[in-house]
């Protein structure tokens, strides 16, 4: 919608505003929970499990709904799919979030610039 109103500058300023208030919320959490607490603590971290379904869901409602905004294919559509599902699995000592969200960002740019690349070759 930023963009559509003020171009490059709106979206950034609606990006932020959506990403922003999450962002801040999980930091207030990081800050006063530590990971010793969540673990030794049963209630916390069975508050922890139970709202992690949420989280995948609430992390796979909105690509759906940007998918069908932006009219996009599942060429490019699967990536957060499985970055999300990768996060609620929860592998281990590899389970991080920030981990799946990078490597799905380099594997949309990968699907986005390896076209690009060979039709600029196909031209010169």
């Amino acid at each position: 919608m930023g963009d559509k109103i003020r171009g490059g500058k709106g979206s950034i300023v609606a990006s932020l505003g959506t990403i922003l208030p999450s962002f801040l919320i999980i930091l207030l959490i990081a800050i006063f929970l530590t990971p010793d607490m969540i673990k030794n603590n049963r209630v916390i971290s069975s508050i922890f499990m139970g709202i992690r379904p949420c989280v995948v869901a609430l992390i796979i409602a909105p690509v759906i709904t940007s998918a069908k905004a932006a009219n996009l294919t599942w060429k490019t559509v699967w990536i957060p799919f499985i970055v999300a599902l990768m996060i609620s699995l929860d592998m281990g000592t590899i389970s991080s979030p920030i981990l799946y969200i990078a490597l799905g960002g380099i594997g949309g740019f990968l699907l986005w610039w390896l076209p690009q690349r060979k039709l600029n070759k196909n031209k010169s």
